[in-house]
Parts: C-alpha cells; structure tokens; sequence
C-alpha cells in the first residue's frame, strides 16, 4: 500500500505530502488496531438500507466483533471535523437499527465510533444509540 502512495509521500506541495502521510498512519492504526483486537469478527462490510421517516439511509456497518456474549458494530470514519460523544451517539442511530436487521437474533452491545485518522473511538451503547432517534431524525430532515 505505502508504494502506491510514494509519488505522494514527494510531492512539490506540502500539503498533498501531509496528506498521504496521514493516510499512511491512518491505515497503519486501523491494522494494528485490528491486529490487538483478540475477539471474534462476525461480518464485515455489510450494507443495509433503512427506511426512516425523512427518507432511507444507506448505513454500511464496517465490522461486527463477538464481544463476550453479544455482538458489537465498528462504524469506521477515515476524517471529518472531530466528534463528540454526543454526536456519536446520534451518529450512532442508524448503526443499531442496521445491525438489528443484519442480526434479529442476536443481543448486540454496542456500536463503536472510529475516526481514525484522529485516532479518537467513542463506545455507543445500544440503548443510548436508540434513544437518539428523534435527533437523527432531525438531521435527516435538514438534508
């Protein structure tokens, strides 16, 4: 991967350098991340569309993990503006609601909130995702 970014890493303009670079550590802490995450992956990359009642939201859960008995959704954000416990948990919304039709079955904990290249991980719980659906709502009407 760090070869195909290696016209990058020496490009004439700072900031396509700082980007790439970031890129690169991006990557690097999402692998080793994952390398020191001991539990099981249930599913990855699997999309659900939802319909809400300001429209359908297409929501891709990133990776499912085994987390003791229940399950534990990773909804993965490569950049943004920083985000708050706040707004992960409205974030978060749309994450329980997929992984309960992905997984009717089965209790789930938790959706994980990870920007990585800020390096920050906010922990939803599964009630406190589904208490915000009036907000994410909200959000989706102003869209």
């Amino acid at each position: 991967m760090t070869s195909s970014f290696a016209g990058w890493l020496s490009h004439k303009h700072p900031s396509m350098r700082t980007n790439a670079t970031n890129t690169i550590n991006a990557l690097d802490t999402y692998i080793n991340a994952n390398r020191a995450d001991s539990r099981a992956y249930v599913g990855l990359g699997t999309y659900v569309h939802l319909s809400l009642t300001h429209g359908t939201v297409k929501t891709k859960v990133d990776v499912v993990v085994k987390r003791q008995s229940e399950l534990s959704g990773r909804a993965v954000f490569w950049d943004g503006l920083p985000i708050s416990i706040d707004e992960a948990e409205v974030i978060a919304y749309p994450y329980a609601l997929a992984l309960q039709a992905m997984y009717p079955n089965e209790p789930i904990s938790d959706i994980c909130i990870w920007q990585v290249r800020r390096g920050t991980l906010h922990l939803v719980s599964m009630s406190e995702a589904l208490a915000r659906a009036n907000d994410a709502d909200a959000v989706l009407s102003r869209l």
